[in-house]
């Protein structure tokens, strides 16, 4: 391969991935998009298949489970046709940071301001965690004891 070819197939299927991203954003609440899709990568694109790369087992169970099917209908108004979708483990997905809010939205979790003192601040949470969710606000009922 000469020199930067491989950069610039990269730099197409980033292109790719981030509009098919777009897409999925549109049809995904925030929280669920943020969870499995920002920290996912394209992997290749040969023929008619797309391979994703997640950062874990975890994460390539659920998103083969249930987002295989809107990752292709995304891909494909991307594309123009219809590609089928595979999911693996990638490394690199696991160095992707999560974004630390968005510049058009100044009221993400990561900036709102919840603390009641009777928990963790926000700030002080990981940003891919819902502040409402902690072990401080769990209360013990009969359906989960």
């Amino acid at each position: 391969m000469y020199a930067g070819v491989g950069d610039a197939i990269d730099e197409q299927l980033t292109l790719i991935w981030d509009e098919a991203r777009s897409h999925l954003k549109a049809h995904l609440n925030e929280p669920t998009y943020r969870l499995w899709f920002v920290r996912s990568v394209p992997v290749d694109l040969d023929d008619d298949r797309f391979v994703l790369g997640v950062p874990n087992d975890f994460a390539k169970d659920w998103v083969e489970k249930r987002f295989v099917e809107l990752i292709g209908q995304s891909l494909e108004d991307v594309l123009g046709a219809p590609v089928d979708v595979a999911v693996v483990v990638d490394e690199r997905a696991d160095t992707v940071a999560p974004p630390q809010g968005d510049d058009d939205d100044p009221e993400t979790p990561e900036t709102e301001s919840t603390d009641s003192g009777d928990g963790p601040a926000v700030a002080d949470l990981p940003a891919d965690l819902n502040p409402r969710y902690v072990f401080d606000r769990w209360v013990v009922g009969p359906h989960n004891e």
